[in-house]
């Protein structure tokens, strides 16, 4: 399975930013939009204008799944200001029909597609007597984190696209019932397959939040061993991200790109394991942004992997770190969708 005839793995010019675009981004992903949007999304204060609802969990058999789904729905299109096509992608799981959101702004010139992407869900089924229907689940760091950067994504964006239309359409997706198994990504990549969506790139971003120890790595899962050709359009929106990352988050190194090669003797410690995974088994190219959840490639030994994992207690991120990963994923998107 591969789709990498569409892939903008050679280009005549390499994906780069003006200043003009530079400062755009680091004015509108900032700590603190970070953690405005973490605190609705999780619980910490009322995701409506009214004060009325607070979410005590994204769980998708917690009846406060859908409300997270309407208040995403709803915040993109107030962000996308009519030039946003906003929508909710329906599928199946448990006998209950549940939501991915997207929004989408139409590209110039080309019909290529470039995704941004995290989930929407959260779990915490590592605390002793959770029940998914009745308890809280925060999920700041999966994937409340990852959920704020792609809304982070779509203002900046949106600021962007004042300067320029993009030349390629950009979407911005959240994913519902990831913590079930990728369940909503892979009936939405499955159906952008069936109807050859010429996706180029998909760049997910997943538990990007925790970081509490030296130095800030961080990562980018590529690995998927049954499609080598899969994973070399995947490395190259891997590296992209390093080399522009550099413009607009100077403070973070290198990231840290895991392949099917190792350092796990199975590859890549995240292949299948978030919902870049269901873009890449269909032939799209897509990538993991995530924190040092891994002992590292570049710095062996290194990991800084959050103990509130899947836990009611999963409830801080550091949202300056945040900010830089979500900047540096960004301007990837943005510069992919205009090369």
């Amino acid at each position: 399975v591969t789709r990498t005839a569409n892939l903008l793995s050679a280009p005549p010019i390499e994906a780069a930013l003006s200043q003009e675009e530079i400062e755009t981004l680091r004015r509108e992903i900032t700590p603190e939009s970070i953690a405005a949007d973490v605190d609705r999304y999780c619980g910490k204060k009322p995701v409506d204008d009214a004060g009325e609802i607070t979410l005590e969990s994204r769980h998708i058999q917690h009846e406060h799944n859908a409300l997270a789904v309407e208040a995403l729905r709803q915040d993109l299109e107030i962000i996308g200001d009519d030039d946003f096509l906003v929508a909710l992608h329906r599928f199946t799981h448990e006998g209950r029909h549940l939501y991915n959101v997207e929004a989408e702004l139409v590209g110039s010139e080309l019909e290529e597609v470039i995704l941004i992407t995290a989930h929407l869900d959260s779990t915490a089924n590592s605390t002793a007597g959770y029940d998914p229907s009745k308890d809280p689940a925060p999920g700041v760091d999966d994937d409340g984190s990852g959920t704020a950067a792609v809304v982070a994504a779509a203002r900046a964006i949106k600021r962007l696209s004042a300067l320029k239309q993009p030349k390629r359409t950009i979407r911005f997706v959240l994913f519902n019932a990831e913590e079930h198994g990728l369940v909503g990504s892979k009936a939405y990549a499955a159906n952008e397959a069936a109807l050859a969506a010429p996706i180029v790139g998909v760049y997910q971003m997943d538990m990007m939040g925790y970081n509490r120890e030296p130095p800030r790595t961080y990562e980018v899962h590529i690995g998927i061993r049954l499609y080598p050709d899969v994973e070399k359009g995947s490395r190259v929106l891997a590296e992209r991200i390093g080399r522009l990352a550099a413009h607009v988050s100077p403070d973070l190194p290198a990231p840290q790109i895991y392949d099917s090669k190792g350092p796990e003797e199975n590859g890549d410690p995240a292949e299948r394991r978030s919902d870049h995974y269901s873009f890449q088994v269909v032939g799209y190219p897509a990538c993991l942004a995530s924190e040092d959840l891994f002992p590292g490639v570049n710095i062996p030994g290194t990991s800084d992997s959050n103990p509130n994992y899947h836990r009611v207690t999963d409830a801080v991120i550091d949202t300056e770190y945040a900010a830089d990963i979500a900047r540096a994923v960004a301007a990837t998107a943005w510069a992919t969708a205009n090369m």
